[in-house]
């Protein structure tokens, strides 16, 4: 059951409509996601990848600041909602791969999001390129990623094949194990270690 607040709700809302009108394809991901698919962490913005910002235009017509990001793939929306305002991040990195993913998502309230195992793979992904330095973003992925893993065993879900191919890396996951240890993460990594080999996330000894 989905805990994320109404005024991320009517943000993501907001942007979702402006994609469907303009015939763009938009994934949510990050916490938003997480909290959609029932954890308790909260989030205060919205990532959202997408497959071209062919949407911009209509956005515009909305109560939100448009500004650009830190590169031509990244775009920074503000949403001015009635209680309070609401950072988003969306991103066209993925753009090619948008196609293939949405088979990964669900729709809840006429937005898009990851499914756990397009989300849990999007959460090792960014834990792993973060440096040490992001604390705090980490920390977030890290809970994330347990949180997944332990709704994806319940529900008996895995990473399919392609996914893993398309996306996620051996070493990724080595890079993931190492970290836990090197950190001192005991019990998180004793966690991943009982339940990946379930998820279709198991890889040679790391």
């Amino acid at each position: 059951m989905s805990k994320l607040p109404p005024h991320l709700v009517l943000a993501a809302r907001e942007i979702f409509d402006a994609m469907k009108s303009s015939r763009t394809d938009g994934i949510l991901i990050g916490g938003a996601a997480t909290m959609i698919h029932g954890s308790d962490r909260e989030t205060r913005d919205l990532d959202i990848n997408t497959n071209s910002f062919n949407f911009r235009d209509i956005l515009a017509a909305k109560p939100v600041q448009i500004r650009e990001g830190s590169s031509a793939s990244r775009l920074k929306v503000t949403y001015m909602g009635p209680t309070r305002a609401v950072s988003c991040d969306i991103a066209s990195d993925h753009a090619q791969h948008i196609p293939i993913l949405l088979q990964y998502t669900h729709e809840f309230q006429g937005i898009r999001y990851a499914s756990a195992p397009l989300l849990i793979v999007d959460k090792l992904l960014a834990y792993t390129e973060r440096g040490v330095n992001k604390e705090k973003k980490r920390t977030n992925d890290l809970t994330d990623i347990l949180f997944l893993a332990n709704k994806m065993v319940d529900n008996k879900e895995s990473v399919s094949q392609e996914l893993r191919k398309l996306l996620l890396k051996d070493e990724t996951l080595r890079v993931f194990f190492t970290s836990l240890a090197e950190e001192g993460n005991n019990d998180a990594r004793e966690a991943a270690e009982a339940f990946f080999p379930q998820l279709g996330l198991d890889v040679e000894q790391w």
